[in-house]
């Protein structure tokens, strides 16, 4: 094992993840090193900001997580992403039939929904570009906080309150509309006819009103699909649903579990993503690089020891050739 190998595995059980190298010392054959330096470079002269998402997108995750000069072990990063203004303990999950092409939801003014329920995430993965991501949503933004007691996502009464301001929601949103005038639903566990409104009418006035977040609490909101990202495929593409359904017990119960947790209330987040309002959960949080909306701004890949590694020996490899 290399010297600086043995130095990374030292500084890993120590808890930390310091500068291995000054920027103009990293070693970088590919063009994706070579933009990853680059971007180690600005940011040690202190011009992080003049990194570009296109730049971070083309960038070599494994060079910037081996070298960013910060402690990247779990609660390191963690009190990092509160520092920033995330909360580590709320779950996220976004499921989607249309993975980006890039690392980020560069969408203008598409909402990004996210449920602390993964089943339900999973419900709306289809397809041969689905994918589900890990997230945290920045809160510093407030928004709308309403708890619809076990709604559907479709069927919610306007007169259901923001938990701060305890506006209902027609004071809160006043440009949201109705997806009903007359309309059969529960409020307050009792069954009234009256107007409605949904999960999308409330993403719309958002969107006309410039909010950028809002979290509704215990609302019913299962998908059109059949959960596909499987876990014996690392939630991935919908292909790993294929491989692996129905194969022996497990799986089978697998589904199952699935399909009755995705019916179970949730707390859903809408989130427009103005920059650095969404992360991957295994994001560095490197605070020169908030301005980004590139997820991981960038990523500590999941299984970090082991991905770094991989890095180093393949540098190695390349050095010794």
């Amino acid at each position: 094992m290399g010297s600086r190998r043995l130095e990374l595995l030292e500084m890993i059980g120590d808890g930390l993840m310091g500068l291995l190298l000054r920027a103009d010392d990293i070693p970088a054959k590919t063009e994706s090193q070579q933009m990853a330096k680059s971007i180690l470079q600005l940011r040690e002269q202190g011009r992080a900001g003049e990194v570009t998402e296109e730049m971070m997108e083309q960038a070599d995750p494994r060079t910037m997580a081996a070298y960013t000069p910060l402690d990247m072990s779990l609660d390191a990063r963690m009190e990092r992403a509160r520092q920033l203004g995330f909360d580590p303990d709320e779950k996220a999950f976004h499921g989607t039939g249309h993975a980006p092409d890039r690392f980020s939801f560069d969408e203008g003014d598409r909402a990004v929904y996210t449920s602390d329920n993964p089943a339900v995430s999973n419900t709306y993965t289809h397809g041969e570009d689905s994918a589900m991501f890990d997230l945290l949503v920045n809160q510093r933004d407030g928004g709308l906080d309403v708890d619809v007691e076990g709604a559907a996502y479709s069927a919610i009464s306007p007169k259901y309150q923001d938990r701060t301001t305890g506006d209902n929601i027609y004071e809160y949103l006043p440009r949201i509309w109705n997806e009903s005038d007359s309309y059969q639903h529960q409020f307050k566990g009792e069954t009234e006819v009256g107007p409605i409104v949904s999960t999308d009418g409330i993403a719309f006035a958002m969107r006309d009103m410039d909010q950028t977040r809002a979290r509704i609490r215990n609302v019913l909101d299962r998908g059109p699909h059949s959960p596909r990202a499987h876990p014996i495929g690392g939630y991935g593409r919908s292909r790993s649903f294929e491989e692996y359904k129905a194969t022996d017990e497990a799986n089978r119960a697998w589904e199952r579990s699935m399909q009755d947790a995705a019916r179970k209330p949730s707390t859903d987040q809408i989130t427009y993503d103005d920059g650095g309002l969404l992360r991957s959960r295994f994001a560095r949080f490197d605070p020169e690089f908030a301005h980004l909306k590139n997820l991981s701004a960038g990523a500590v890949p999941v299984g970090l020891i082991p991905y770094i590694m991989q890095y180093l020996e393949d540098v190695e490899r390349e050095q010794a050739n």
